[in-house]
């Protein structure tokens, strides 16, 4: 009989992470004091910080001066220099 995926709660997952995030603190070791694999733990890990970057994107505003009418506008001139190869 296959045994059923364990399910963990948001706050269980926040927790482990957070204990993970200490420094000089091995996932590994965490994981075992917890009875889960370090591999699913990396998981929550990246999960976590996926998330966290998606929130962390956003658009920004930018502010620009004023369109300058065409009749005000300089002229300019474009100058592209192509090198040719020696023959």
């Amino acid at each position: 009989m296959p045994q059923e995926r364990r399910s963990y709660s948001k706050s269980f997952k926040a927790q482990v992470i957070t204990e993970c995030a200490h420094p000089d603190t091995s996932i590994a070791n965490v994981a075992l004091t917890h009875n889960l694999n370090a591999n699913l733990v990396h998981k929550w890990i990246r999960v976590h910080a996926q998330k966290n970057l998606a929130l962390q994107t956003a658009f920004i505003p930018v502010k620009t001066s004023p369109p300058v009418p065409m009749h005000q506008a300089l002229p300019a001139t474009i100058r592209i220099e192509v090198p040719h190869p020696k023959v």
